[in-house]
């Protein structure tokens, strides 16, 4: 998808940097015996919130460029053919 669209690569590294960062973050929640007290305060809910939310925000992005592209070339083929 993206081997050929050096901004849309840019995106793609941008989302996946978000992801892990976010599960770095989450990670620990999963372990066994752990205290979640910390991880139920609001502030800290808010981080996790925000960072999942910038996440959608990467692929979005990818998204809406990835429907761009697609027009465009819908419309360059129609061109084309007429």
């Amino acid at each position: 998808m993206v081997a050929d669209n050096a901004p849309q690569q840019v995106r793609a590294d941008v989302a996946r940097a978000r992801y892990e960062a976010w599960l770095n973050l989450t990670d620990p929640i999963l372990a066994p015996d752990v205290d979640l007290k910390p991880y139920r305060t609001s502030p800290a809910m808010i981080e996790r919130k925000q960072r999942t939310e910038a996440i959608r925000e990467a692929i979005q992005n990818m998204l809406l460029a990835e429907q761009g592209l697609r027009v465009e070339r819908a419309q360059a083929t129609r061109i084309a053919i007429a």
